[in-house]
């Protein structure tokens, strides 16, 4: 079987801010990877969880990109494409950009996309993103 994970339960794995709910999380996936049962995070709940320890936990990029790079040497855990996900750490310690900008620009990126339309100059400073 194949779990996923929702943003609130991964952020409680970051952040251990609820004990009562970290030990629920760590004790259902343990207890799942026992099993042989993988876990699964898309890029939508990695974005998600991105904006979450920005905007709620004052979070620094570094912690947060050392974060995702702790979950991708977990072999139990899935996501939607490992190359994107090492791309997206790459381009994290090349650039100030925004974390959201960057997962979107490697999403599009991996999906063949030519360029993402934005109005924030921002990440225009992209290469996959320009001004509409």
């Amino acid at each position: 079987m194949i779990y996923s994970l929702d943003t609130n339960v991964l952020v409680r794995l970051l952040t251990q801010d609820d004990p009562t709910q970290t030990t629920k999380a760590k004790t259902r996936i343990k207890m799942e990877v026992n099993r042989g049962n993988s876990i699964y995070i898309s890029n939508l709940v990695l974005l998600e969880t991105i904006w979450v320890l920005e905007s709620c936990y004052d979070a620094n990029r570094v912690n947060i990109i050392q974060a995702i790079r702790k979950l991708l040497g977990v072999k139990q855990f899935i996501f939607d494409g490992i190359d994107t996900l090492h791309r997206f750490i790459k381009l994290a310690n090349q650039t100030n950009c925004e974390l959201s900008d960057i997962l979107i620009s490697v999403e599009a990126e991996h999906f063949g996309v030519d360029a993402v339309l934005t109005f924030d100059k921002k990440a225009g400073r992209l290469p996959m993103f320009q001004s509409p």
